[in-house]
C-alpha cells in the first residue's frame, strides 16, 4: 500500500491550554504538546489526522481556524479558543514571538 505523501506532512493546532486539560481524548492521542505564551498549547500531527481533529473538535462545539500567521497571532492575542491550524513555517513564527525564543 502506498501513502500519499501529503498525507505525511506535519501540521500544528494551537489550542488554549483549558481546552487541552479538559478534553482527555488530545491528550490521550497527541499526548507531546508544548507551552506556547500563558494560554495555549502546541499540537503536532499528521495531515492524514487532521479531518479526525477536526471532526472531534467540532463535535465539542469549537470551530477549527486555519488562519494565517499575523491572524493567527491576533487570534491568540485576544485568547480565542480555536483551535488554529497551521504550517510548520507559521508554527515556528507563532511560538517564536509567543515564546520570544525564535521558534521550535
Amino acid at each position: 500500500m502506498r501513502i500519499k505523501r501529503s498525507k505525511l506532512v506535519k501540521r500544528f493546532a494551537f489550542v488554549t491550554s483549558s481546552a487541552y486539560e479538559s478534553i482527555e481524548f488530545i491528550k490521550t492521542r497527541w499526548h507531546s504538546t508544548a507551552s506556547v505564551g500563558d494560554n495555549y498549547k502546541v499540537v503536532n500531527y499528521l495531515k492524514s489526522e487532521e479531518e479526525d481533529l477536526k471532526r472531534l473538535t467540532e463535535s465539542l462545539g469549537f470551530k477549527v481556524k486555519d488562519l494565517d500567521c499575523d491572524s493567527t497571532i491576533a487570534a491568540m492575542n485576544s485568547i480565542e479558543s480555536g483551535p488554529f491550524i497551521c504550517s510548520h513555517n507559521d508554527a515556528i513564527s507563532i511560538i517564536g514571538h509567543f515564546n520570544n525564543d525564535g521558534g521550535i
